[in-house]
């Protein structure tokens, strides 16, 4: 079920028969049940009781009267956040954090290290920067590039030609969009890189990928589209899904519509719309679930959404988009578990305050480095 469906569902705004999908889905079992009432807690503001609503509202007017940026899907997400939902479950605490504690009023920008944007690095070695100051349309051979989307153009290439790739290096804090020859769309998420012939040519159209990605790929029936990355492919024809393969960790294929079949070795198998498969970083073994989808898309929808999630996961994400180094002072707070719905376009320093709120932790901050302490 596309979470954008559920979206419109329960801000209600969807059709009558897309109500019907989304209620009938859900009813096939508790799990999917809480996860629509999530979404409605989570999109409706239910979640806050009357006191947080009314922080939540004032701050938004503070931010208003800030000057307006742009929102854009870029290299860096440099918007001011006008109302970040967040729930925290750390035992049975539940608490809400504002965007801005109302001492002064200021834009909340994402803290980066570094402000390098996107490399576009053609065949022949050059190396092309997409950054933030983008502003028109760039003149790359073989590609349509601007601040949001690098389009890559169609060429006419022998069979017999040999195959050149093309590479998009998108850096921690990034994001960005890639519209492929045959017209298939991805969304790179952040620290991803992604690698694609100057055409497809063949029976085949395959691409390599190491982090995130969210793929909409064009049906081709007589060319499946591949995906490969450290122990294992995805093998489709023409459908959506989530490949989530960083260096070192579990892989993971979350399936959206239509079907893939991942495989990984000799093993193999066909993935139903609403499962995702993970492959084990230590023995490459496949095993199968039913996908929170609310949780795998969050990153596309410019969100953080984890539940039960341990605190290690959910700074190994932050230390990603906010390019940080987390480093902990003690080993016993690593499992602790958290439950937190937060908008991307928080500053490191909100996100670290909602954290230390939740649990005995507190933090400091060093440069690059996040240091964590027991409260």
């Amino acid at each position: 079920m596309e979470i954008d469906k559920i979206k419109r569902v329960v801000s209600g705004r969807a059709s009558a028969e897309e109500q019907q999908e989304v209620k009938a889905w859900a009813e096939e079992s508790e799990e999917r049940m809480r996860l629509l009432n999530d979404a409605e807690m989570f999109y409706e503001g239910k979640m806050f009781d009357e006191e947080e609503e009314q922080e939540r509202i004032e701050g938004m007017w503070r931010r208003m009267r800030l000057p307006r940026q742009k929102r854009r899907t870029m290299a860096w997400r440099r918007w001011v956040t006008v109302a970040a939902c967040v729930a925290v479950v750390a035992g049975v605490a539940l608490l809400m954090q504002n965007t801005n504690d109302g001492s002064e009023e200021r834009a909340a920008l994402p803290r980066l290290a570094h402000s390098k944007g996107v490399q576009l690095i053609l065949p022949d070695g050059s190396t092309h920067q997409i950054t933030a100051a983008t502003t028109s349309i760039v003149n790359i051979p073989g590609f349509k590039v601007d601040e949001n989307i690098v389009v890559q153009e169609k060429q006419e290439v022998a069979d017999t030609a040999v195959v050149e790739y093309t590479e998009i290096i998108v850096p921690c804090g990034g994001e960005y969009s890639l519209m492929l020859a045959d017209g298939t769309n991805v969304i790179l998420n952040s620290e991803t890189r992604v690698r694609f012939p100057n055409s497809f040519t063949g029976a085949k159209r395959k691409i390599f990928l190491s982090g995130e990605a969210y793929f909409n790929v064009a049906r081709d029936e007589n060319r499946p589209f591949l995906v490969e990355f450290l122990g294992g492919t995805v093998r489709v024809l023409g459908t959506q899904f989530n490949v989530k393969a960083y260096m070192s960790q579990n892989t993971y294929a979350t399936l959206v519509s239509g079907k893939v079949e991942v495989v990984s070795g000799r093993d193999s198998i066909v993935l139903k719309p609403g499962e995702l498969c993970e492959i084990a970083a230590n023995d490459r073994s496949l095993s199968v679930r039913e996908a929170d989808l609310m949780t795998v898309l969050a990153w596309k929808n410019g969100d953080f959404v984890f539940k039960n999630a341990s605190l290690e996961q959910v700074m190994d994400e932050l230390a990603r988009w906010y390019d940080a180094e987390i480093v902990y002072d003690s080993e016993e707070f690593r499992g602790m578990k958290f439950h937190i719905y937060m908008d991307r376009a928080k500053t490191l320093e909100e996100a670290l305050g909602v954290i230390s709120k939740m649990g005995e932790i507190t933090y400091k901050i060093e440069g690059r480095k996040v240091i964590i302490h027991k409260r």
